[in-house]
C-alpha cells in the first residue's frame, strides 16, 4: 500500500511540474494533459472544453508558485485515478501575486506510465 502512494506522490508532483510548466510558459501543450471529457471550473464558473483554446488565450501571461503539492489514490471509480491538490500563489500580468487553489483528479489507463495521466477534473479557485 505505501508503494501504492509512493507512486501517486510521485506521478502527483510530477505532473503539477508540467501543468504549470504549459501554463506559465507554453499554453498550447495544455490540451495534451486533459482528457477531451474533462470538467473544468474556474473561480466557480464552468469551462466547456470546446471553449479551453479560447479561455486560456485570453488570460494575461502568468506565473505560479507553488507551496504544497499532495497526492493521494483514489482508485474507487474503478479505474486507477489520483487527487491532486496544489496551493500556492499565482501572478497573472503586471498584478500582485494572489493565493490559489487548485485541485486534478487524474485518470489513466496506463498508471505506471507517469506520462499517461489525464485530467478528468480541474477546479481553480484565487483565494
Amino acid at each position: 500500500m505505501a508503494g501504492h502512494a509512493n507512486h501517486c506522490s510521485t506521478v502527483g508532483q510530477k505532473f503539477v511540474e508540467r501543468f504549470y510548466q504549459a501554463m506559465d510558459k507554453d499554453r498550447a501543450q495544455l490540451a495534451n494533459l486533459y482528457d477531451g471529457s474533462a470538467t473544468v471550473i474556474w473561480n466557480g464558473n464552468p469551462i466547456d472544453m470546446t471553449q479551453m483554446a479560447a479561455f486560456l488565450g485570453q488570460m494575461p501571461p502568468s506565473l505560479h508558485l507553488r507551496d504544497v503539492i499532495d497526492a493521494q489514490p483514489t482508485d474507487a471509480l474503478g479505474t486507477p485515478a489520483i487527487l491532486v491538490a496544489v496551493t500556492g500563489k499565482v501572478e497573472h500580468g503586471s498584478r500582485a501575486a494572489q493565493p490559489f487553489s487548485q485541485s486534478f483528479l487524474l485518470l489513466s489507463e496506463e498508471p505506471d506510465n507517469v506520462l499517461a495521466w489525464r485530467i478528468a477534473n480541474d477546479c481553480f479557485r484565487l483565494l
